[in-house]
Formats: structure tokens, C-alpha cells, sequence
């Protein structure tokens, strides 16, 4: 038997279904979001439903679906799909992004919390050379490593579609993170970066700070537990001074000390367009906090429409079935 969960686009919020390993049109011709909890005898059944936008592979066969052709041919064929799902599943190859190259519809691509290391990670880094669909891509929790990471940020010199872009948790390194550095000072599209625990150090992080000078798409950046330092506050200071364009900073468990947290002060008396900054767990004096908290108070709050979060994207937040509805 073949289960999957459904929901349809205009009428039931959640119906669950039980048929043969075959699907219809006229057995769900509304459908919009499925999750899929067994193989299907016949994969291609995807691209018999015109409203298929999200598509979630339980990891019970997760590899099979990567790996295995009809799948594969299934997913390069997909002209309905934006949003797919292969998130937590241990996953250890990534054959079927290969069919990305030749999709166009997917625009999110969530493969966080797997085990894809350095070359999958490569194999990721090609696939944005040259596709031209995905906006939004979840590689976080993924153990990529330094050379995944250099991939990555060539890739990113060429691609112009993505603006969301996680690579929280992956032993990014100095190397790595140091790649992304400069990756930021040509890319003009990516709005949206998560670099979290990643061990980048004061260097990379100072590396970083600096492509914000010049950077002018970022809006949101997480650098949170990467034991970055004060003269990497200082760097950051500086950089705030010029950048016009970041509205979002995570500097929390980073060591900046009071030396990194008054010049970050200073540097709000000039930036203008900072709405939300975390400095929590750095070491900054009370005195210090209360003047970064008092010059931040009267800017107006953040953006709190329609938005892609870093770590879930917004498409597969508003699936109640899989994320606990929009609130989460």
C-alpha cells in the first residue's frame, strides 16, 4: 500500500489517503502539497497533478528517491513543483540533484540536517552554476566542510537567483568561510545568509565584516558561536559604518567584549538602517548593552509581512501537516 499526506489547494485542510501504489488525477485533482511515506510503483504519477507545488519524501526511502532513475527522470521532468523537501534524513548521496539541472519550476530546495559532506557539497556548488530556478536552498546541519565551502562561494559568484542561502552548522572553517567572504563582495543577489557555527574565527569573521562595506543585497546575516573576537567586532563596526543595506545581524556567543561592543555602539550613531542586532553572550558590559539597546529603540521594527526564514523556508512554514502552522 502507498500513504501519502495531501493538501488540497481550495477545499480539505488535511485528507489522508490509502489507495494501491497508483494515483490519479481524478483521485486528487487539487491537490497542492504531499508527503510521500513509501515508494511509489510508479514515481512519474508527480507530474500527473497540475496543482503539485510542495513535494515532502519521508526519509523511510529518501535514498531510493535520490538515487533511483525513475525518481530522478520523475523530478527533471516536473514542470509544477517549487518547493521540495529532503530534510533530516541521514542522507548520505545526493545522485538526484543532478535532475535539478534540467528542472525549472523548484524555486526551494530544503536538504538540511543530512550527512552530504564535502562532495556532495561540490556536487550542490555545480547545480547553482547553472540553475537558474531555486531563490531559496537549506544546507544547514550538513558537515560540508572547508572545500564544500570554496565551491559554494564560486558558486555563488555566478549564480544570480538565489537570495536565501543557510550553511549554518557545517565546518565551514577559515578556509571556507573565508571563500564566502569573498563571494559577497561580487554576488549582488543573495539577501539572506546564515554562517552559525562554523568556526571561522576572528580572521574570517573580520573577512567577512569587510565584504559588508561593499555588499549591497544582504538584509539578514547570522554569525552567531563562531568565536569571531573583539578586533572582529571592531571590523564589524567599521563595516556598519558604510553598509546600507543589512537590516538583520546575529552576533550572539562571539567573545566581542566591551571593546567590540563600544565600537558597535559607535558605529549605530552613523548606520541608520540596523533594525535588529543580537549581541547576547559576548561578554559586553551592561552599561555598553544599554547604549546598542537605546540607539536601536526608536527605528522602526522589522519587516513582519510575508518573508523566507533562514533556517525553515516560509513555504514549508505555512504547511500545518509538517511544521505546526504559520506561528512556528
Amino acid at each position: 500500500m502507498s500513504e501519502y499526506t495531501a493538501k488540497r489547494a481550495r477545499f480539505t485542510p488535511l485528507a489522508t489517503l490509502a489507495p494501491e501504489p497508483r494515483l490519479t488525477l481524478q483521485d486528487v485533482p487539487e491537490v497542492d502539497t504531499v508527503t510521500l511515506t513509501t515508494p511509489l510503483a510508479d514515481p512519474s504519477l508527480i507530474n500527473t497533478l497540475p496543482f503539485l507545488t510542495t513535494l515532502r519524501v519521508d526519509s523511510g526511502f529518501l535514498d531510493m528517491f535520490l538515487v533511483d532513475e525513475p525518481f530522478v527522470n520523475a523530478l527533471a521532468e516536473n514542470t509544477t513543483l517549487t518547493s521540495l523537501d529532503l530534510s533530516r534524513s541521514d542522507l548520505s548521496e545526493v545522485g538526484g540533484v543532478g535532475a535539478l539541472k534540467t528542472n525549472s519550476s523548484l524555486t526551494i530546495l530544503n536538504l538540511s540536517g543530512n550527512v552530504l559532506r564535502d562532495v556532495e557539497g561540490v556536487a550542490i556548488a555545480d547545480l547553482l552554476k547553472t540553475n537558474s530556478s531555486l531563490t531559496t536552498l537549506n544546507l544547514a546541519h550538513n558537515e560540508l566542510g572547508e572545500d564544500a565551502g570554496v565551491a559554494i562561494a564560486d558558486a555563488l559568484e555566478r549564480n544570480t537567483t538565489l537570495t536565501t542561502l543557510d550553511l549554518g552548522i557545517n565546518d565551514l572553517g577559515e578556509v571556507g568561510g573565508a571563500a564566502v567572504a569573498g563571494a559577497l563582495e561580487r554576488n549582488t543577489t543573495l539577501m539572506t545568509l546564515n554562517l552559525g557555527i562554523n568556526d571561522l574565527g576572528g580572521v574570517t569573521g573580520a573577512a567577512v565584516a569587510g565584504a559588508l562595506k561593499t555588499n549591497s543585497s544582504l538584509t539578514t546575516l547570522e554569525l552567531y558561536s563562531n568565536d569571531l573576537g573583539d578586533n572582529t567586532g571592531a571590523a564589524v563596526a567599521r563595516a556598519l559604518e558604510r553598509n546600507t543595506t543589512l537590516t538583520s545581524l546575529n552576533l550572539a556567543h562571539n567573545d566581542l567584549g566591551d571593546v567590540g561592543g563600544a565600537a558597535i555602539a559607535r558605529a549605530l550613531e552613523t548606520n541608520t538602517t540596523l533594525v535588529e542586532l543580537n549581541v547576547n553572550n559576548n561578554g559586553i558590559s551592561q552599561p555598553i548593552l544599554n547604549e546598542i539597546a537605546g540607539k536601536l529603540a526608536d527605528r522602526p521594527p522589522p519587516y513582519t509581512g510575508p518573508r523566507v526564514k533562514v533556517a525553515v523556508p516560509a513555504a514549508l512554514r505555512a504547511n500545518v501537516q509538517f511544521w505546526g502552522g504559520p506561528g512556528l
